[in-house]
């Protein structure tokens, strides 16, 4: 996976990705007030990696609606639970622990570029890195330390609303609870969540680990979370259910069902995924997504 580091210059280009959401109007790029030039800020980390990690967008050179631009984001920990003990002895907890934004990883649909990979400075002391989860420690979010794109959470977030007003298309597994945390409403037409196009309704939700060994014959997620592999696979994985058409992907989705009460909804290299080309998809298990 890709870390951060001071981004280059230079437009991302290339032909446009088969862009919109699911649902309402095509989309448009909007007026907005976000000067263009918030894609070209500077990391705050005082010694960056010398060699640039992704692709900074061009502020003259930005994408049109309808461009698809896959996206994930890893959180850790500001504040824990709050509980309770009973006088039985048995924890019950109050309060939910609060998330923060701790990097924002994006990919140009048009071209495979990774255009941000922000690493966000903490803004309240940080009590879990989630490192399991999130792939970050310590290190990571420090000016001092950090090798990456630092930024503040206000341009992090700057960035994402400016792509939204542009008319982007984001792409992810899971994007309801990245825009609940971050507090950013997009229009439906705008969002091509591959956590809804590829299940079932009344159903459970399908992981992208199990979706991507199914589907596209890779193992993500092994050791650590990475969120520019994540999002990579969620583009790969939206764009299936594009190339497959409506009825071939229900019938898909009919059998990883199936497939998925069989092994635990986990992929078993011992028995690979046959859809219903009567071929198994994707190829073998372990590379990373292209």
């Amino acid at each position: 996976g890709g870390g951060g580091g001071g981004g280059g210059g230079g437009a991302v280009g290339g032909r446009r990705s088969r862009g919109g959401g699911r649902g309402g109007a095509p989309p448009r790029a909007r007026l907005s007030s976000i000067d263009p030039c918030v894609f070209g800020l500077p990391t705050l980390a005082s010694s960056p990696s010398p060699v640039p990690t992704f692709l900074q967008y061009d502020p003259a050179a930005l994408p049109p609606p309808g461009t698809l631009v896959a996206m994930d984001t890893e959180y850790v920990s500001v504040a824990e639970d709050d509980a309770v003990v009973r006088a039985d002895g048995s924890r019950v907890v109050t309060g939910a622990a609060r998330q923060a934004l701790a990097r924002v990883s994006a990919v140009d649909g048009r071209t495979g570029e990774v255009v941000l990979d922000d690493y966000v400075l903490p803004l309240e002391p940080i009590v879990d890195y989630k490192t399991r989860f999130s792939g970050l420690n310590s290190e990571d979010l420090d000016p001092l330390t950090s090798p990456h794109h630092l930024v503040h959470l206000r341009t992090a977030l700057l960035r994402l609303r400016a792509l939204a007003d542009l008319g982007c298309v984001f792409v992810g597994h899971g994007l309801a609870t990245d825009f609940k945390v971050v507090n950013m409403f997009v229009p439906p037409a705008q969002v091509g969540d591959t956590l809804d196009l590829w299940s079932l309704p009344d159903q459970r939700k399908l992981s992208l680990r199990f979706l991507a060994g199914c589907l596209l014959g890779v193992n993500i997620q092994g050791e650590f979370h990475d969120s520019i592999e994540d999002a990579r696979t969620a583009l790969r994985l939206y764009e299936l259910h594009l190339e497959l058409g409506a009825g071939l992907a229900q019938a898909t989705l009919l059998k990883l069902y199936e497939y998925g009460q069989r092994n635990d909804f986990k992929f078993n290299a011992a028995e690979p995924f046959v859809g219903p080309q009567l071929a198994p998809l994707g190829h073998a298990p372990g590379a990373a997504p292209p």
